[in-house]
This record gives structure tokens, sequence and C-alpha cells, in this order.
């Protein structure tokens, strides 16, 4: 059953001001929800909960109404523009999104743009150095 849901995070795809904070994410967050926000403009939302994450929030695939009654995977629209990064955790759904995107090289990856998980692995490496 559909339901509404905050947009803080899809099944898939993570913005950049989820995941984590970095001194580049609260520019890059906020270039994401702008061009979320445009993007949804006079379309209808709906977001399917799939599960929950280990914080308790809601993974949720949501869909904008598009012309001719097409629908458009809010997610995929994300990534596409590199507005956000592939979820690594299971289902990997956008993992090939993403590549096109940083080939691409928009949106975040038009700059010096670390992925979370690697930014989070980095810098619990060199805590353990200290």
């Amino acid at each position: 059953a559909a339901r509404q849901t905050s947009l803080e995070r899809r099944v898939g795809s993570v913005t950049p001001s989820d995941a984590v904070q970095t001194p580049l994410s609260a520019p890059l967050g906020d270039a994401a929800t702008a061009a979320l926000r445009s993007f949804l403009r006079g379309r209808s939302l709906t977001c399917v909960g799939a599960s929950k994450d280990r914080y308790g929030r809601t993974l949720a695939r949501c869909a904008a109404s598009g012309g001719f009654g097409q629908t458009v995977d809010v997610g995929a629209w994300l990534l596409a523009r590199g507005h956000a990064v592939s979820y690594m955790a299971p289902p990997r759904v956008y993992v090939e999104i993403e590549a096109k995107a940083r080939r691409a090289k928009v949106g975040v990856w038009g700059g010096s743009f670390v992925r979370p998980d690697k930014w989070r692995a980095q810098r619990a490496a060199s805590r353990q150095k200290k």
C-alpha cells in the first residue's frame, strides 16, 4: 500500500545531505533538495515503504507523475543528475545509473566528491591510526 513518507532516503539512493555531514555535504544537499523540489512541483508523488533502515527510517521507493500517464522513479531521477549516490545495501538497483552520472561528471560528480561510504571508511581508518 502506498503511504506518504519523507524523501530523506529512498530504496537504492541517498542524497548527500542524508549520507554524511562533511564540509561539502550542505551545499550538495541543498542543490539536491532544490532540484527535487523543482522536479516535483505540480506532480503527484507516491512512495511505497519497503522496510526500515538501522535508524528506524522508512526505506521507500518513490514515483512521481509524469506525462501521458507515465511515472518517474524519483531515485533514478536524482541519481541520473548526480544528486544522489546508490545505496550500497541490497538491493543495489541504481548502481549503473550512478556510474553513468559519474562518467558524465554531473552533479556531485563534477567535482572532487567522495562517496559517503568511502569517506566514512577513510575517516574510521585515520582515527584508528591515531
